[in-house]
């Protein structure tokens, strides 16, 4: 909003977002109850309202009042609807009740009681479109409540939906304000809107991307708790200079807010942002030829892109969230949703995105929760591997009859689920809601005792494989052989079993890659036990005719395997990795776009498969572990960064993202 104030003779448009034009009519009965408290610094706590219905224990509806000259309406509480998990405020030509029934039309407010402090608000709304309107998201304190005027505001203006204003007020100065261009248009769609307020900045963030920050440059920074508020007005007056003139077409006019949230700064703390830079061990490189912001850059871009696309909210549990591996229908059957593998991926992209994306905690407790909801029949621990959606919009774990067990676990979920807890554990801490590393624990115990083979100490593919079964019971994926994780599942437990599986799985490394692929360093999708040597699994034995050779599964090897070495120095895989990267650089001639969608183990290829970043990504994490590299690995990055989103599905896409972070360094262990 703007405050229209004459200097000099002259009108002069100072921006202003609501603070003193509230403070001329604000009455008390809605904040008194909180006010004292809240002047004093005592805040209340955080809240997450879905709007489903009005919530008189938190917020009141504006009624019988105006703000002044610059508004053209007055609140009605019954011009705050509900209805199908939406609030509605409703702009229309009826007459106000006594105290605003000079003013042309009705609106609608909506405000909490209490007052909250430093933390984010945000919001899901859809817009009013017209010229004269204003919809806003805000925080209010003022004269009328016996503190200092302070706010913090977001409006977007019916005249061009395509922007967005922010402002902060500190003492009544609010001459702080920004326009920023949304590239999109706000009455269209739900769009997400937010700002986290703190001693040293306030943020604004559009769909989880931070869009623009104040750090008091400008003028002190807001100090004083104030009441959270939505409203939808129209520009009366002077004020119709910034809204231009408000004419009522005959047809009541809305805006829509899905949610409104506000979580308290002591629960947002993140204690390993992103970026993390981590130290990789001595010799190994990175890109080269960008700076380290920009690779940070190019991994925040690409993560922002992965979220928008992939990490969807339950439809019927607003507090859980997925990964929808089957967006572009390439999995059976045909209304499958989650997979444990993508569940994994997207706990520990969360994680480690922390501090760059805000509601990364949000996130990755949503996965925690659709994870707890959807437990293996074998293992309370672990998460059923496959979830699909019902025609009524439940989501269930798929039954026998659609698939092989959707009810049982998968060795690689399992494994980055659990990877995923620790990593929340060292970046939030385990005494809130959720013990991260006590459920991480559980999990790792559980890996233990159903995913690992007591007698061979070999990681077999879930937890419905016993260990005596002919076919299964010694049988491996190398694309689970997670080695740092191991390490780690070993310091954190305190099992001294995890060192004989890490041994297990280095020695089937070196045996697959000296006997069946000595010039390319390649390992199959599957690995058996055979007269006592392991060996490529048969045609068949899990998935396809392919099952022997380095295809879609062996594909992350070059991700998964290096990593130990990049983190722990363990040199026990460093010549089946660096076969592997010479041999790739060669059979390309150095040209990412000529890698294939598979090979034999001998390095033919699988032709009628083209190239993916699903296999580009990982051989960009295996070259970092020599300098004879640079030129490759700075290709690779190259294909990574400019590969769209939209031409990849989400195994490429998520494997990419991963790779990524590794490869800029900013992949840590907990």
């Amino acid at each position: 909003m703007m405050l229209f104030q004459k200097k000099k003779n002259k009108l002069n448009l100072v921006p202003f977002f609501l603070a003193i034009l509230l403070a001329v009519a604000v009455p008390l009965a809605a904040f008194t109850e909180t006010t004292a408290n809240a002047a004093a610094g005592n805040a209340a706590g955080g809240f997450s309202e879905e709007l489903n219905s009005a919530n008189s224990q938190l917020w009141s509806s504006s009624n019988g009042w105006a703000n002044g000259d610059d508004f053209g309406n007055g609140w009605r509480a019954d011009h705050v609807e509900f209805g199908n998990g939406i609030m509605a405020l409703r702009l229309d030509d009826q007459s106000c009740p006594s105290g605003c029934s000079s003013k042309s039309y009705a609106s609608g407010e909506y405000a909490t009681n209490n007052k909250y402090s430093y933390g984010r608000v945000e919001t899901r709304m859809k817009v009013a479109k017209g010229d004269g309107l204003v919809t806003s998201l805000f925080t209010y304190s003022g004269p009328t409540q016996d503190t200092k005027n302070d706010e913090i505001d977001i409006e977007i203006l019916g005249k061009d939906t395509t922007k967005l204003e922010t402002n902060y007020f500190t003492n009544g100065d609010g001459e702080h304000s920004t326009v920023i261009d949304l590239g999109f248009d706000a009455a269209e769609n739900f769009h997400d809107y937010a700002f986290e307020w703190s001693p040293v900045a306030i943020k604004w963030y559009v769909d989880g991307v931070l869009v623009h920050t104040e750090t008091g440059q400008r003028g002190p920074l807001p100090t004083v708790p104030g009441n959270i508020m939505v409203n939808l007005w129209s520009g009366s007056g002077a004020a119709e200079q910034w809204t231009n003139p408000f004419v009522y077409s005959g047809t009541p006019i809305c805006a829509y807010y899905d949610s409104i949230k506000f979580t308290p700064a002591d629960e947002m703390q993140t204690m390993r942002p992103f970026p993390q830079h981590t130290k990789y061990v001595k010799g190994a490189i990175k890109p080269n030829y960008v700076t380290q912001q920009q690779l940070d850059n190019d991994v925040s871009k690409k993560y922002d892109e992965w979220k928008n696309t992939y990490l969807k909210k339950h439809p019927k549990k607003s507090d859980q969230y997925y990964v929808f591996y089957n967006l572009e229908n390439v999995a059976t059957p045909a209304n499958a949703v989650s997979c444990s593998e993508g569940h994994g991926y997207g706990m520990m992209i969360t994680a480690l995105m922390a501090g760059y994306d805000s509601r990364a905690k949000e996130y990755f407790d949503g996965l925690y929760r659709f994870y707890k909801a959807h437990p293996s029949i074998n293992n309370s621990a672990l998460m059923a591997w496959q979830q699909m959606i019902t025609s009524d919009g439940n989501i269930i774990d798929t039954p026998e009859s659609d698939s092989d067990n959707g009810n049982r676990s998968a060795t690689d979920g399992d494994m980055d689920i659990a990877y995923g807890l620790l990593l929340a554990d060292k970046q939030w801490g385990s005494s809130g809601k959720i013990n991260y590393r006590s459920e991480a624990k559980a999990v790792i115990n559980a890996i233990m005792a159903k995913d690992i083979n007591h007698s061979q100490w070999n990681l077999k593919f879930g937890d419905w494989v016993d260990d005596s079964d002919a076919d299964y019971g010694t049988a491996t994926r190398p694309s689970d052989f997670m080695l740092s994780h191991l390490k780690v599942f070993q310091k954190v437990s305190g099992d001294g079993n995890w060192a004989r599986v890490s041994d297990k799985t280095y020695r089937i490394i070196s045996s697959i890659a000296s006997r069946y692929s000595p010039s390319t360093g390649l390992l199959p999708d599957f690995v058996v036990l055979k007269n006592g040597n392991y060996t490529p699994s048969p045609a068949n034995l899990l998935e396809t005719d392919r099952d022997g050779y380095f295809s879609w599964n062996a594909a992350r090897t070059p991700w998964r395997i290096p990593i130990d070495y990049l983190i722990s120095g363990d040199v026990r895989a460093l010549k089946q990795i660096k076969t592997m990267n010479k041999w790739i650089q060669s059979k390309t001639k150095g040209d990412p776009k000529k890698i294939m969608s598979g090979y034999k183990l001998n390095g033919t290829d699988l032709k009628d498969n083209e190239g993916t970043i699903a296999y580009s990504g990982p051989f960009a994490v295996s070259a970092m572990v020599e300098s004879g590299n640079q030129k490759w690995l700075n290709t690779l990055w190259k294909e990574l960064v400019n590969s769209p989103t939209s031409s990849n599905t989400y195994y490429g896409n998520s494997i990419r993202l991963l790779s990524m972070i590794t490869v800029s360094g900013n992949w840590w262990t907990p």
